[in-house]
């Protein structure tokens, strides 16, 4: 919301701003953001809560700002201005309706340099949500002094798949279960025609075949923040593919002492052959990939985490690759080593000790 343009909407923007700009004549800039955490079960405890956004152009200078809760959920966001809420509809007071009491507004100072700016504390507001407004975090970001003469920062916004605001939350189900997410600890890929070349260091990850050339992708999850006995009541594998959907298999590598740095389509570390060239792997323990598709993808690989608690030092080891290595096609997906908030990551919910009988469940769509 623009104090220089107060019936503009500028949901059209690329970025989202706060502070001040003019030169000559000051004007204040404020964002307001959305949250949808209806999805996190009544009863639950909110332990921690972070917003995360990336500045694209920092402040030339820090300035203190607060983050509050915004006292309107019926804004619209292509209408949205510092006079209006929606078309017609005036805010209270110009800039946005917000409580400057209830949750407490949360301290940060804007950015000062580019990369990505956590704001951490906003566990009140989660539970505010729940509690009081229908799941709806609603939030006005702005400077304590609006009078500053152009003290500015630019945020990446939703339409960027890659570097969009986002709220982390973590939070203990009261049904005694809980939640870990964990990224990659090692990752790389291996072809057959470059067999002695290893792809460590590389930002992007392949599986499939190129001409004669067979590309197969290996990574490592560490599952130690769940407990030995645990239950696995869902789990979700999430990677970012940039490149052609293809149908695939992810298997259980049978190998958790390969070198990320040395691993190759002939050896799992240097001097070391894997036993079957490609990788070794457990084709009685795999989830289907399906149909793979550009952006995010999600999977469920519950029985594989499982197995990794009970039987693999709570170690994760996955092998991607084409069900149909004869026929040419091949994903790609993005990194550990990529910069731009990708990492293949697994989000497990457990239960601490395992009940004999119990039977895993399927994660609802859109629980992450």
């Amino acid at each position: 919301m623009d104090a220089s343009a107060v019936d503009t909407n500028r949901n059209v923007d690329a970025v989202l701003k706060i502070g001040t700009l003019g030169k000559g004549e000051t004007f204040a800039v404020r964002t307001i953001l959305e949250f949808d955490v209806s999805f996190i079960p009544t009863g639950a405890t909110i332990d921690a809560t972070k917003l995360r956004w990336y500045c694209s152009t920092a402040a030339t200078i820090t300035e203190a700002s607060k983050v509050y809760r915004c006292t309107r959920s019926n804004w619209v966001e292509n209408q949205v201005t510092w006079n209006s809420y929606s078309a017609g509809n005036a805010w209270t007071a110009a800039g946005g309706d917000y409580d400057a009491v209830t949750p407490t507004p949360v301290a940060f100072n804007i950015a000062i340099a580019t990369g990505w700016q956590e704001i951490t504390g906003l566990a009140a507001f989660v539970t505010d949500a729940l509690a009081n407004r229908s799941g709806l975090v609603e939030l006005i970001l702005r400077i304590d002094d609006e009078t500053a003469t152009s003290h500015a920062a630019a945020y990446e916004e939703r339409g960027d798949t890659d570097y969009r605001p986002s709220l982390v939350i973590e939070w203990t189900s009261p049904t005694g279960e809980h939640w870990l997410s964990v990224v990659a600890a090692k990752d790389t890929y291996v072809r057959s025609v470059t067999a002695t070349t290893n792809y460590g260091a590389a930002t992007v990850l392949y599986w499939g075949l190129v001409g004669a050339d067979i590309h197969r992708s290996l990574l490592e999850f560490s599952l130690s923040g769940v407990p030995a006995q645990a239950r696995i009541v869902s789990a979700r594998y999430g990677q970012q593919y940039s490149g052609l959907g293809i149908i695939g298999t992810a298997y259980r590598l049978t190998r958790d002492d390969w070198v990320e740095a040395e691993a190759t389509y002939n050896v799992y570390k240097t001097g070391s052959n894997w036993t079957a060239a490609g990788g070794d792997y457990d084709a009685t323990k795999s989830v289907a990939l399906g149909t793979v598709t550009i952006g995010w993808y999600h999977l469920t690989i519950t029985s594989l985490v499982q197995d990794a608690i009970n039987a693999r030092q709570r170690i994760l080891e996955l092998l991607l690759r084409k069900d149909n290595e004869g026929a040419v096609g091949r994903s790609n997906l993005k990194s550990r080593e990529n910069t731009d908030y990708a990492d293949p990551y697994v989000v497990i919910r457990y239960e601490p000790h395992q009940r004999a009988g119990a039977t895993p469940m399927g994660l609802s769509p859109g629980v992450f």
